[in-house]
């Protein structure tokens, strides 16, 4: 999920020259939209009953949740920038939560 959102608009440059990649169609933008919505929608699950094993948890989770509601705002504006720059705070949600909760 995360993914999709990072990987569908970014800059290249090379000796080529510059690269603009963001979604064009109705149908690139539905399917980060898509995935935008499945990643609020698991940081909700993430929450729900007894998995909410501590504030921290609570707190990264609906981290996670506000910063896909921003994605999923600009995918909605189809904002290639907005989306861009949202990604920075999904990334951190992400991040937050594995520092904290690393599998073994």
């Amino acid at each position: 999920m995360p993914t999709v959102v990072f990987e569908s608009v970014s800059t290249t440059v090379s000796f080529e020259g510059v690269e603009e990649k963001a979604p064009k169609t109705e149908a690139e933008w539905e399917a980060v939209g898509n995935s935008a919505a499945a990643l609020v929608e698991s940081a909700n699950l993430m929450t729900v009953g007894n998995r909410a094993i501590d504030a921290d948890w609570t707190k990264i989770s609906q981290a996670l949740a506000d910063a896909g509601i921003v994605a999923l705002k600009a995918i909605e504006a189809k904002n290639a920038e907005a989306l861009l720059a949202s990604g920075e705070a999904i990334n951190e949600s992400c991040n937050a939560c594995h520092r904290k909760y690393l599998r073994s």
